[in-house]
């Protein structure tokens, strides 16, 4: 299998990783944050999303902070 860049479009998540673009766009701000899940390059208006981050999310190896945040979020 190809390695896959650092950073993907939304369809190379979807079709790579298996989170389809709308859990993207819904958890967006909620679960995935700015500058740790994704960043929006100068001049594009969609997000590039970061792999290695959505990896660890995938497999429940997040942080302790975000792990935090996704459990209030969960349980509100």
């Amino acid at each position: 299998m190809k390695e896959l860049p650092m950073y993907l479009k939304p369809s190379q998540v979807q079709s790579n990783l298996g989170i389809s673009t709308n859990t993207l766009r819904d958890l967006k701000d909620k679960v995935f944050k700015k500058g740790i899940h994704y960043f929006i390059p100068i001049g594009l208006t969609h997000p590039l999303w970061n792999r290695d981050a959505l990896l660890e999310w995938i497999n429940g190896n997040e942080s302790d902070e975000i792990s935090t945040l996704v459990n209030d979020i969960l349980n509100n």
